[in-house]
């Protein structure tokens, strides 16, 4: 029964009638008959196995340009995203590299304190 079904609904697309209608000055296609002038018009459902064959290479070459341009775009996108992450590792390190430097003057700075007080100390005691 469900392939009775199928085969009818297959059968009634292929019997489908186009109708070509003019509406406010613009040409629109349709299914059913236009309700003022308009004409009927011939599917063409003969094609030949070149025509065919012709159609399946178009596709497969669209296909084939689709996923070229993917890849290119894939490979651009994970270059970004690694040029993306040595900037931030760069930025990073600049920081640390910034906050060693702000530390190491510290040290020195208290350092020098440290070494001017005991100069004073030494001298006191004598």
């Amino acid at each position: 029964m469900r392939y009775f079904i199928i085969l009818m609904f297959v059968c009634s697309t292929v019997q489908a009638k186009a109708y070509k209608c003019e509406v406010n000055g613009k040409t629109i296609y349709q299914q059913i008959p236009c309700a003022g002038a308009g004409k009927e018009i011939e599917l063409n459902d003969n094609f030949s196995q070149a025509d065919y064959n012709a159609a399946q290479k178009r596709i497969s070459d669209h296909q084939a340009q689709i996923s070229a341009q993917q890849k290119i775009d894939d490979d651009a996108a994970e270059k970004l995203r690694k040029e993306a992450i040595d900037y931030y590792t760069l930025r990073t390190r600049q920081s640390v590299a910034i906050s060693e430097q702000r530390q190491a003057d510290e040290l020195r700075r208290q350092s020098a304190a440290i070494a001017e007080q005991n100069r004073i100390l030494l001298l006191r005691a004598k």
